[in-house]
């Protein structure tokens, strides 16, 4: 199954492990405002798990979910 990630506007930030069947928030350190208003998001291909976000009012913000 594939896992998916998508971010939200004003929800924070969630992931899919079974193709979107389910979703559960990711709250890590980098990724804690669950308020973030995300206008996109992309996976670092060459470092398992680094998400980069763009948002709202607050920048660019990097984590690893994942770790």
């Amino acid at each position: 199954s594939s896992i998916i990630y998508a971010g939200t506007s004003g929800k924070g930030i969630y992931k899919s492990s079974n193709d979107g069947k389910s979703w559960f928030p990711i709250h890590t350190d980098d990724l804690l405002n669950i308020s973030l208003k995300v206008t996109s998001l992309a996976i670092d291909p060459h470092s398992k798990g680094k998400i980069y976000l763009t948002t709202q009012g607050n920048g660019i913000i990097v984590g690893e979910p994942d770790k």
